[in-house]
């Protein structure tokens, strides 16, 4: 269950080696109500996705913080890391 902060999910491959994610709203989700989800890897331009992430999170400084630490600790061979946090806005 992830709720309020960015989390980060660490899918393992499935068969055939697909990794697969699955919305479901919990019981107090209002109608209409928006979901981010971005995937990411250490190769690459593997960090795009959380840079789009990290920039629609404009204005949300914990959330944006949240998810540049998390990436940092699970993605820290990333050459696109200094990108992601520099893209974070500072408070």
């Amino acid at each position: 269950l992830v709720k309020g902060l960015p989390q980060l999910l660490a899918l393992e491959a499935g068969a055939g080696g697909a990794r697969r994610v699955r919305v479901v709203p919990t019981e107090d989700t209002l109608p209409g109500a928006t979901y981010q989800v971005a995937a990411a890897t250490s190769g690459p331009n593997g960090l795009s996705g959380l840079l789009d992430l990290v920039r629609s999170l404009e204005g949300q400084p914990a959330s944006q913080r949240q998810l540049v630490k998390l990436a940092t600790e699970a993605l820290s061979g990333s050459p696109e890391l200094a990108r992601l946090q520099g893209a974070a806005t500072t408070p």
